[in-house]
């Protein structure tokens, strides 16, 4: 199966390991609950104040630059998720 995007790895990565520490009702409430507070909430803000801080360096191209920044920040945030699935396996078995 074909990965789609870093963002698709990394909501994988995070359903799992919520499943596999909590029961899974209250892992699906509490991932679905962060990620429309965070995601649709804090996303577009984020990108609008950076639009709005780099539009004097940059002029129109600031939009350019500020979703570039928030796709970097997704790349940096997918390979925390990896490093980090390196001890899950132990960090399970150390918790149950």
């Amino acid at each position: 199966m074909a990965l789609r995007s870093g963002c698709e790895v990394t909501g994988r990565l995070f359903y799992a390991l919520a499943v596999a520490l909590t029961p899974l009702s209250l892992a699906s409430a509490i991932l679905l609950f962060v990620i429309n507070l965070i995601g649709l909430g804090l996303g577009p803000l984020a990108i609008g104040a950076l639009n709005d801080a780099l539009t004097a360096s940059y002029g129109t191209q600031a939009i350019r630059y500020s979703l570039f920044i928030m796709v970097a920040t997704n790349l940096w945030a997918a390979y925390h998720f990896f490093a980090g699935a390196r001890t899950i396996r132990a960090d399970i078995a150390a918790a149950g």
